[in-house]
């Protein structure tokens, strides 16, 4: 669901106290997105949570550059400055961790004919300095400051301009990064898909309302309905 429909089915819980207008999409947005972070780690061992398709964002189109000599002096082993490594020129939003691993299906090349492979980022140095590594058949890549850095450790992937990133993110894509993705491009934040799950919806958003009830200091009706956890699978 795209996250102004969302915010606009808490809004109209809201309008009944008559709230509705002193606070913005955004707020709202903010304290369901705060609430879905929390119901996700807490149904974080539901296969239906976490492999539901509702959870993961695509941005298509995600322009890298070649690191500078500099970037792989500071980031990298000195020893390691001879290999090809490129990194997303913008951040990315801040993508959801469930057990200390990003929520992260896929990096590809930007038609999908390669897929990357990932590799925890403080593992890094080990597989730069395997003496090995011209034999490994496959590139890679880590995540980290909120980029995407890709180990080109055969040399042989010098066109490489953009990429696709299918993650799970906490935060709203800017308008910058669906610049290139044709489905997207022009959107505003509100009409892009929110990366919540469908069966989590509902909870969400009476957490939601109940929290702007009570920051109002409005008395909250109790609806046994409203108050059922949709994301247990028992």
């Amino acid at each position: 669901m795209k996250i102004g429909e969302i915010t606009s089915r808490v809004r109209s819980a809201l309008k009944a106290n008559n709230i509705d207008a002193f606070i913005t999409d955004r707020q709202i947005w903010s304290v369901v997105s705060k609430h879905a972070n929390a119901l996700i780690l807490k149904y974080k061992d539901s296969q239906n949570i976490i492999s539901s398709p509702d959870l993961y964002k695509t941005i298509y189109g995600l322009e890298v550059k070649e690191a500078s000599l500099l970037e792989k002096a500071n980031i990298f082993l000195d020893d390691c400055i001879d290999v090809k490594i490129f990194v997303t020129k913008d951040k990315l939003p801040n993508i959801r961790t469930i057990n200390n691993k990003y929520l992260i299906q896929s990096v590809t090349s930007v038609d999908f004919s390669y897929r990357f492979h990932q590799i925890p980022f403080y593992n890094y140095q080990s597989l730069l300095t395997n003496r090995y590594r011209n034999y490994l058949k496959n590139n890679y890549y880590s995540y980290n400051d909120n980029r995407i850095w890709i180990f080109d450790l055969k040399g042989n992937r010098d066109g490489i301009e953009k990429i696709n990133v299918i993650a799970s993110f906490i935060d709203s894509i800017s308008a910058e990064l669906l610049s290139n993705d044709d489905e997207n491009k022009c959107k505003n934040a509100l009409e892009v898909e929110s990366c919540i799950p469908s069966n989590l919806l509902s909870e969400c958003e009476v957490m939601a309302i109940q929290e702007i009830l009570g920051t109002f200091n409005i008395p909250i009706q109790s609806d046994n309905n409203d108050n059922q956890h949709l994301g247990r699978t028992d």
